[in-house]
């Protein structure tokens, strides 16, 4: 063999091995390419559906603001005091029903008492009646 053939049959070797390195290159290349960009299509779809996320969030949360802006505009020092009136009258009105339930109590045992009275006066009229028929 001569030198030539043995330098062709190098450089044979060596374009070869750059080819099939080449190529092996190329299609890792590409299919790193295709992963990429379908990975890029995944985030900009979870990304569309996280912004419509933040976006009722934020009108979720400008709804709560505007609850808790009337919540402030209560004025809890008043509540406080129409309480404290209506625990009152509750007290007088309470108060009241009691001596209202006393008085029907006592009326009632004094007609109890008429009651029977009328019923031995009516009695003792006819005992009369029938005395004198």
């Amino acid at each position: 063999m001569n030198i030539i053939t043995f330098i062709t049959f190098g450089i044979t070797i060596v374009v070869a091995m750059i080819g099939v390195f080449s190529f092996g290159w190329l299609n890792i290349l590409k299919e790193t390419n295709n992963l990429l960009r379908a990975q890029v299509e995944e985030l900009k779809v979870a990304n569309k559906e996280l912004l419509e996320k933040h976006n009722d969030s934020i009108k979720q949360l400008s709804s709560m603001q505007g609850q808790l802006d009337v919540l402030k505009s209560i004025p809890l020092v008043n509540i406080d005091v129409t309480l404290q009136e209506i625990s009152k009258f509750n007290k007088s009105l309470a108060d009241t029903n009691e001596k209202i339930l006393d008085r029907l109590n006592s009326d009632a045992m004094v007609l109890a008492q008429e009651t029977k009275n009328v019923g031995e006066a009516v009695k003792d009229v006819k005992i009369d009646l029938a005395k004198n028929s």
